[in-house]
């Protein structure tokens, strides 16, 4: 009876001690995520590698961000079905989207871009490689010559047609560029046009918006 009374202490001792030291518990030491100041993208690789450095489970990632934000970011996540709220990978892309940081605007702010006030050469090139990276990540093609190839042959495929059978070829997110042009030949047959009913130039990105002092 002894015995077992000492077990059950040991047991009782142990078991509070793993809850007073599990990484669960233990909030993230992380400044709150400032919409005018953070990028969102840059916070959200600071706030992965510091939970993977504390070793929290991927499982709750998302209730610690979450602790993390605020304003229209954290109405964002709310705004999603509540057993939703708790699936990382949802909630980020839910809110990359809120910033605007898909395909499209990766795209766009890597065509826009410009140098910073006081940033150097390798400082605007890094940030270069980080946003075509992330155009990469979103297009989810092959980091190859082959993917990149097909990439920017499409780019400037899209930029000679016209709005419709690019929205609608879009629809179809195909990453094969013959596959594409394949459907692209059916959605011409089916409308009774054809290649020159194209742009006959390329369609440029839409223009930076520039303030008052004509900086963009």
């Amino acid at each position: 009876l002894e015995r077992e009374k000492l077990q059950m202490e040991k047991t009782k001792l142990e078991k509070q001690s793993s809850k007073v030291n599990h990484p669960q518990l233990d909030r993230l030491q992380l400044p709150m995520f400032e919409e005018s100041r953070d990028r969102f993208d840059c916070y959200l690789e600071r706030f992965e590698n510091y939970a993977k450095l504390k070793e929290i489970p991927q499982k709750d990632w998302a209730v610690h961000l979450s602790m993390s934000l605020s304003g229209e970011t954290l109405e964002a996540l709310y705004g999603l079905p509540q057993e939703q709220q708790l699936n990382y990978d949802v909630v980020k892309q839910a809110l990359m989207r809120k910033h605007s940081l898909t395909e499209e605007g990766f795209k766009r702010e890597f065509y826009s871009t410009k140098p910073l006030t006081n940033e150097s050469p390798v400082q605007f090139v890094t940030r270069l490689g980080r946003l075509f990276d992330n155009w990469l990540k979103c297009v989810n093609i092959p980091h190859s010559y082959e993917g990149i190839r097909s990439l920017m042959i499409k780019e400037e495929f899209f930029k000679r047609c016209n709005a419709d059978l690019v929205a609608y070829l879009k629809e179809k997110s195909e990453k094969d560029i013959l596959v594409l042009a394949e459907l692209a030949q059916k959605y011409q047959d089916a409308h009774g046009s054809n290649m020159s009913t194209c742009n006959s130039t390329p369609r440029s990105m839409p223009p930076v918006q520039q303030g008052s002092n004509g900086t963009a």
